[in-house]
Order: C-alpha cells, then sequence, then structure tokens
C-alpha cells in the first residue's frame, strides 16, 4: 500500500473556461423534469423559468414571493443589488400548489446536500451528462434570448452588474445581429453610399487595374 504524500497533490487542478454555456433542449428539460424526484421538481421547474440561482431558491421565503402581483422579489444576490422577477403562469401554478405559507418559511425547504443527490439522479434518469445545477440558469436565458432577442431585459432578470456578463447569449438570437445592421444601415445616407461619383470611382479604379497601372 502506498503511504506519504500523494504525489499528484502539488499538480493544479484545471479551472472550467469562463466561456462555457451548457444549456438544456427542449426535450432535454422535459426529460429531467419527467426523471427527477417529486421533491425537487417544483425547484428545478423555478430555476428553468426565473433564471433564479441555485442559493437565491434555497433562501427564497413566501415573504419575498407576491402572487397577487406576480413578483418575486430577490433582496440579497451575488451581484449585491436586488432585483424583481416577474412569475410567469406556469410558476405560478406550482407556487399557488405549494403556497402561501408563513412569510418567514422557505419556498423550497431542502438541505443542499439533499438537492445534489437528488439532482445527480435526475441526471442519470435522464440520460444527460456535463451538466451542473447552475446551468439550469443559462438553460433559461439561452431559451429566453433565443425567444426575445432582448438581451437589456435578460441582465435585469438575471442581476448582471455588466452588460458584458449577458453579452455571452446574444449569438443565441437569430436575429441579434441582422436586428443591428438594420438600425446601423437606417442611419446612414442612402444616396451618398452609391452617389455617380463613387461609381466613377470603382470604375477608374477597374480601367487602372486592367491598364496594369495597380
Amino acid at each position: 500500500m502506498f503511504s506519504g504524500a500523494n504525489p499528484a497533490a502539488k499538480i493544479a487542478k484545471l479551472k472550467e473556461p469562463t466561456n462555457r454555456l451548457r444549456y438544456l433542449s427542449k426535450m432535454e428539460i422535459g426529460n429531467i423534469l419527467g426523471a427527477c424526484d417529486a421533491r425537487i421538481r417544483p425547484l428545478l421547474a423555478a430555476a428553468l423559468l426565473t433564471g433564479m440561482r441555485r442559493g437565491e431558491l434555497l433562501a427564497l421565503t413566501w415573504a419575498n414571493v407576491d402572487l397577487t402581483q406576480g413578483i418575486i422579489y430577490i433582496t440579497q444576490s451575488k451581484s449585491g443589488m436586488p432585483r424583481e422577477i416577474p412569475i410567469v403562469q406556469n410558476l405560478r401554478d406550482i407556487l399557488e400548489g405549494m403556497g402561501p405559507q408563513e412569510p418567514a418559511a422557505k419556498v423550497f425547504d431542502m438541505p443542499i446536500i439533499t438537492l445534489r443527490r437528488y439532482f445527480g439522479k435526475a441526471l442519470s434518469a435522464a440520460g444527460i451528462s456535463g451538466f451542473h445545477f447552475h446551468d439550469l440558469r443559462h438553460t433559461f436565458a439561452s431559451h429566453f434570448i433565443m425567444k426575445t432577442g432582448n438581451l437589456p431585459a435578460l441582465q435585469k432578470l438575471l442581476g448582471h452588474a455588466s452588460p458584458i456578463m449577458t453579452q455571452r447569449y446574444a449569438h443565441l438570437s437569430s436575429g441579434y445581429l441582422q436586428d443591428e445592421m438594420r438600425a446601423f444601415n437606417s442611419c446612414m445616407p442612402a444616396g451618398a453610399v452609391v452617389s455617380p461619383e463613387i461609381r466613377a470611382i470603382g470604375h477608374n479604379l477597374d480601367t487602372m487595374a486592367v491598364s496594369g497601372v495597380l
């Protein structure tokens, strides 16, 4: 049996790339919600429908869930800034089935170790690999931007302090760049772009190239 210091102890662990973006397809979302234990299904659904972080979900109390106004209030977040998240109908149905309860009571009263265990089992049962709980947040953001293309709204929903953090989802919007180019094009003087003078310059350059001057 080997004894002594672990020879691999000094080897630096590889960090996960900061630009990692793993999200579930619609089919995978259905698979994991169908495969997960009933005790964590409401929490997973809430993560997928709000983009809230795990810590925010586990800390959420009924005092910060306003079913009348349809708003979840997040008072403490990673960025340090409070934010509001509208409650969509699918989530409303889930929350109304659970409560409301006493204001101080946790909405998702579950030890993190229990969540980890059941989440891992759900991933295995659904045949999903290379996926972390935080990727549920990416899943929300990715599907939101693919549907709406609204980066400023997504930034507010996710509570990003900087728009740079939200920009990572921009490429998922099929119409995002087209919209930006249309906005750019609208500010350009169309007549000047294709004026006779410019056409003449182009013709002269072609003539000079053929004659060997260029």
